[in-house]
Formats: structure tokens, C-alpha cells, sequence
């Protein structure tokens, strides 16, 4: 009864909300609403956070790049063909192709980010996940109600926080990180004074504050930049909100840069609410924000392509070229559900870490039909990408060939020597075999 009220209420919400689809692209198109395609919004974040539950996020091919949040009962859907939002016009990521939609984290950003278990299941389908960075699932951090499906997530790595992530020991939110040198910049939530001119400014930002093991300073001009860039001034609202801080993007905050006003010579300003750098002169006063840099220590990282858990679905993905100390490709813990995905070739042994919660199906949950004669045809079940797979036995003349998600790959008379050709891009993938009397069987080819 309490699982049938819950679905009832469910619907009740969802009903009331019929559903809006959003349409981005890489370049905004018309007044940016998103709400068509002849508006097309370029700000995949900012359309993400301000969708509700129902709504369907139409993303075009190109590149995006940021961190983006896991919403209750949003999908997003990658592939599409800018003007066309037909299922047919998708082309879903491959593993070694940039033809698709890509979620570029940077190397700063975590490409995807879930804060909480959802109560209405939202979606991400059709994306290749990239170059993400974050203390644990640098590519995707997904728990209870999220599903990740059709996806590539490679070449993120696990170990240095990431652009916006809360540090509670300095009391800031990261703005930047350096690989190179372990180097993470943040900037603190709290003004060391409400007014001073910019000599006293210099002496409260480099010794007020003694957290951690971070240097202070007045902003950058740098700092000041990659805190106004597009989409990490919003991740980082976004961050200070979660955890309770409150929002200095009302504020005026100075910069180290030097500049020129009136004649006298003084610092410039960073105004936060309109985005811009500012001259300011040495007699005025302004509030002090200072940012910090500290050397990061990455440890027993997790999670280099996906950390998942309660109960967050993975299906037909791949995960590769990934790195972290446990679970290089995947970390799944509290019952997380690995559907028909491969995980190869991330950078250490320990490339898949779950614990016993953990549902595990290779997806050969689809069965091979028997024939009347008894003699089940079979194929060498795992090959590499662009050679042959060979049949071991049956008589069959004609053969298709389909990815998981049911997009037909190829179809064509078995050659005389029994083979068929293995598709160009690693995968997990259905092979359909029939023989002349039209019967079939359904065998998973599995391509390195």
C-alpha cells in the first residue's frame, strides 16, 4: 500500500507537469530559451539546474564542456542532429569517436555530479563523458534513481578535487587545480573585512587566515577569471548554497592584478554580478575575498570513470583509459546495478570495484534459441575490433548485427568461410544469426 501511494503521488506530480523539452547546442541559437531549436540554449548547465521533474533535455552533437548535476527527474539525452529530435537522427557515442555529444570536464570539473538519492529516476543516455577531475568518480558520481546509459566515460582521473568542490579544512570552494604540481586554488566563503582600502586589504588577506595549510592572497586576476568563467561561477553558487554558505555572487571582491583609474594608479575589481573586471583607484574602499593555494594529497582515490551507489543503474556503457587507486574504471558499492558494459584498458589492475551489493549482468541475460536438431550455433564470443568473428558451428547464410540499444550495425550474407565482420569500435554487441529454413539465434559478441 505505501509503495502504491508513493507511485500514485509520483504521478500526480509528474502530471501536473506535463513534461517541457529543452534544446541545446554549442552555439545559442535565436533568444537562448532553449525552448526550441530555432532557440537553442548553449548553457547546458544553466539548463539542467533550471528543469524540473518531467522535463527532457535534447542535446545537439558538439562539445560541451563543465561539470553538470544529477537532477531529480530530469533526462538528458545526447546525439542529436541540430533542427531534428527524432530518435532516428541520435548517433550514439562510440569509444574512439568525437562524433557525438561530449561532456568535457577539462581536467577540472567532475563531468557529472549527484548530491542525493532522487525519488523521481532521472537520466543521462547518448554522451561520451570525458577528462573529468574530482576527488572520487571523476567522470560520474551517481547514486539512488540515476540512471547512466549509451555512455563512454574516458580519460578521467580520480585524486585532486575539482573545480567547485567544498574544502572543508580551508573553508573554500576549489576555483582551480594544477596536476602538474598537486596545486588546488581556493577561494574562502568569508570576508576577512567589510571595508578597507587595498594596502590594509594586502596584510588581511596574507595573514588572517591560517587554515589548513593554504597561502592567502588577494585574488588573481587569474583567480578572478576562472571564478567568473562560465559554467564554474555557477557550479560554485551552486556549492556555497549546498552547503549553507551564502552566495557572494552580489559581491565586489578585489583582485592582485595592478591598474589604471582617473590618473591614480590602484587594483582592479572583480563585480560578481555583472562578470566584469573593474578599475579601482587606491582611494576607494571594497570588501576582501582572499583566495588560497595548497598542495593536495591524492591518496587511496576512487572511482576514475564512475563511482556508484544506491542502487544507480550502469547500462551498456564503456569505461576505459580512466585512473584511480580502486576501482580505476568503475567503484560500485550499496547495490548499484553494472548492466552489458566493458570496462578495459584504465590504468590500474584494479579496473571494477564492488562490493557484494552490487548486481553485476554481462548481458547475456538475452538467450541463444536452441535449434530443433539440437545443435546450438555458436560464435567465438570475443574478438577485436575491426576483425572477423568466426562461427564454430551451425548452418547459417545471413547474419545482423546490433548494439545493445537495438541500432543495427550491419547486415549481410555470412561469407563462405563462416565469418562476419567485427564492428570498428570496442563494445558489447548482439549477433543474429539465421539459416535458410529462417530460423535464429541471438549470441553477445564482445569487441576489445
Amino acid at each position: 500500500m505505501r509503495h502504491l501511494l508513493f507511485a500514485t503521488l509520483c504521478f500526480c506530480c509528474l502530471g501536473a507537469h506535463a513534461g517541457q523539452r529543452y534544446y541545446v547546442a554549442p552555439e545559442s541559437r535565436g533568444d537562448g530559451s532553449g525552448l526550441s531549436w530555432d532557440d537553442a540554449s548553449d548553457r547546458l548547465y544553466s539548463v539542467i539546474e533550471n528543469a524540473a521533474p518531467g522535463d527532457t533535455v535534447i542535446v545537439a552533437r558538439g562539445r560541451y564542456c563543465g561539470g553538470f548535476a544529477v537532477r531529480n527527474g530530469v533526462t538528458v539525452l545526447g546525439g542529436y542532429t541540430v533542427g531534428d529530435d527524432s530518435p532516428q537522427s541520435r548517433i550514439l557515442p562510440s569509444e574512439d569517436s568525437d562524433d557525438g555529444s561530449i561532456l568535457d570536464g577539462c581536467d577540472r570539473f567532475r563531468v557529472l555530479t549527484q548530491t542525493a538519492v532522487l525519488d523521481i529516476p532521472a537520466k543521462f543516455d547518448g554522451f561520451v563523458i570525458e577528462h573529468g577531475s574530482a576527488t572520487t568518480g571523476a567522470g560520474a558520481l551517481i547514486s539512488g534513481g540515476c540512471t547512466l546509459e549509451n555512455c563512454v566515460v574516458r580519460l578521467c582521473r580520480s585524486g585532486l578535487p575539482s573545480v567547485g568542490e567544498y574544502i572543508d579544512k580551508t573553508k573554500g570552494v576549489v576555483i582551480n587545480t594544477d596536476r602538474a604540481s598537486n596545486t588546488v586554488d581556493v577561494i574562502s566563503t568569508t570576508f576577512v573585512s567589510k571595508l578597507c582600502q587595498y594596502g590594509r586589504a594586502e596584510h588581511f588577506a596574507g595573514t588572517a587566515y591560517s587554515w589548513g595549510n593554504a597561502h592567502w592572497r588577494i585574488p588573481t586576476d587569474d583567480d578572478a577569471r576562472a571564478l567568473l568563467l562560465y559554467p564554474a561561477f555557477d557550479i560554485i553558487s551552486a556549492t556555497l548554497a549546498a552547503n549553507g554558505c551564502k552566495d557572494f555572487g552580489t559581491s565586489t571582491i578585489w583582485t592582485a592584478a595592478e591598474a589604471e583609474s582617473a590618473g591614480l594608479d590602484g587594483r582592479y575589481v572583480a563585480d560578481l554580478r555583472t562578470h566584469e573586471l573593474m578599475a579601482l583607484n587606491r582611494w576607494q574602499y571594497c570588501r576582501v575575498l582572499p583566495a588560497g593555494s595548497y598542495t593536495a594529497t591524492t591518496g587511496r582515490c576512487t572511482g576514475g570513470g564512475i563511482n556508484a551507489s544506491e542502487g544507480a543503474v550502469i547500462r551498456n556503457c564503456t569505461v576505459t583509459r580512466c585512473e584511480a587507486t580502486l576501482g580505476s574504471g568503475i567503484f560500485a558499492r550499496s547495490g548499484a546495478h553494472i548492466s552489458a558494459t566493458l570496462v578495459h584498458d584504465n590504468v590500474s589492475d584494479n579496473e571494477l570495484n564492488a562490493d557484494k551489493t552490487v548486481i553485476i549482468d554481462d548481458g547475456t541475460g538475452i538467450a541463444d534459441i536452441t535449434l530443433s536438431d539440437g545443435a546450438a550455433p555458436t560464435a567465438r564470443n570475443v574478438v577485436e575490433a575491426g576483425t572477423e568473428i568466426e562461427l564454430t558451428s551451425g548452418d547459417f547464410t545471413a547474419y545482423a548485427l546490433h548494439s545493445l540499444s537495438g541500432q543495427l550495425i550491419g547486415a549481410d550474407c555470412i561469407s563462405p568461410t563462416g565469418t562476419v565482420p567485427a564492428p570498428q569500435c570496442r563494445g558489447i554487441y548482439l549477433l543474429t544469426l539465421s539459416d535458410s529454413k529462417h530460423r535464429t539465434t541471438t549470441v553477445k559478441i564482445v569487441v576489445k
